[in-house]
């Protein structure tokens, strides 16, 4: 289980991605029962899901409309109502895909004092566990 970016991933995800090459960030989610702030932070709420939707991404959506990146939105955000391949152990509460402009972007708000403050403990608290995906697009034939 993790709820971190992996330095090393997101260093070979800069290298491997031109400049202004549009993505899409796919979020596996998995809430916590119960949301696990600390005592610095306001909780958004009692559980991972409320922390998640009330918390994390009001702030994450402020910190990029801060930051002039209001470019980015969500395509597709849903609740997994059930695994259809793949482990009974890789149950994911929630997905959502997220577009980008370009990994700039997305590093300027991930890596921004604004995000580290306002966003990042409701995150924490939210998610038990957590997978990004980066992905292009394939342009398909026919």
């Amino acid at each position: 289980m993790t709820t971190d970016i992996n330095s090393e991933n997101f260093a070979q995800l800069a290298e491997d991605l031109p400049d202004g090459q549009p993505f899409y960030m796919v979020n596996l989610l998995r809430f916590r029962d119960a949301a696990a702030y600390s005592d610095s932070v306001t909780p958004a709420g009692r559980t991972g899901q409320e922390a998640y939707f009330n918390g994390y991404l009001p702030a994450f959506s402020a910190v990029a409309k801060d930051l002039d990146l209001e470019s980015i939105r969500p395509i597709f955000a849903g609740m997994v109502t059930g695994i259809v391949a793949g482990s009974a152990d890789e149950l994911w509460h929630a997905t959502a895909i997220v577009a980008y402009p370009d990994f700039a972007a997305f590093r300027r708000i991930v890596e921004s004092d604004a995000y580290q403050l306002s966003a990042d403990p409701h995150r924490r608290a939210a998610l038990a566990d957590w997978r990004l995906i980066a992905a292009t697009k394939l342009d398909m034939p026919g």
